[in-house]
């Protein structure tokens, strides 16, 4: 927790009587979740402690804000070309650090990464971003991990000239004019 001191005087007081510290506790501590917690005020000490002066204390708040957690780069697997899909491969996170304690063990970090700008053979860029989750989780962020690559290779389709050359009642002797000769991408295992 931060050190508390700061405190504010409504009123006024006679001369050069003055209150100079107080005592604050709160109820946070140090591995509190986010969230607001109230400071007590109390023992006041300076000149204005005296009979001359009734002294009240008012609750403080001490806001606690997600701690920004850290990675290194992540990594996005290859995957083969699958006609029309974006979709990038399979996600291996970097080492996270930035976790106090042992919250490392309540936390569950799922990341997702953006689809390809285009679905042909290449080496693509993805931005990956994160969702916390546990019981942890909402004391943490982790901002996004923009421009990082995976790569599109090229796909090895399997081809069965029988399905695809010799229909219902054609046998591969057979000639065929050239309406006929129309091959499909599922002819090629890529449908």
């Amino acid at each position: 927790n931060p050190t508390l001191s700061a405190f504010t005087i409504s009123g006024s007081f006679a001369g050069s009587d003055t209150i100079t510290a107080i005592t604050e506790t709160t109820t946070a501590g140090t591995l509190s979740d986010v969230g607001n917690y109230t400071i007590y005020g109390s023992a006041a000490v300076g000149s204005a402690v005296s009979a001359n002066y009734s002294i009240s204390f008012l609750p403080g708040t001490l806001s606690i804000t997600q701690k920004a957690l850290s990675t290194t780069t992540p990594s996005i697997a290859s995957r083969v070309y699958a006609p029309g899909s974006k979709v990038a491969g399979s996600i291996t996170l970097g080492t996270i650090t930035g976790f106090v304690g042992s919250d490392t063990a309540s936390v569950t970090i799922t990341p997702s990464a953006s689809d390809y700008d285009t679905a042909t053979v290449g080496t693509r860029t993805s931005t990956i971003s994160y969702v916390l989750t546990g019981s942890k989780g909402g004391d943490y962020t982790l901002a996004n991990s923009t421009g990082i690559s995976g790569v599109i290779t090229k796909a090895s389709p399997t081809y069965n000239p029988a399905a695809a050359w010799a229909p219902s009642g054609i046998r591969m002797s057979t000639v065929l004019g050239p309406t006929q000769l129309t091959p499909k991408a599922s002819d090629w295992g890529m449908a």
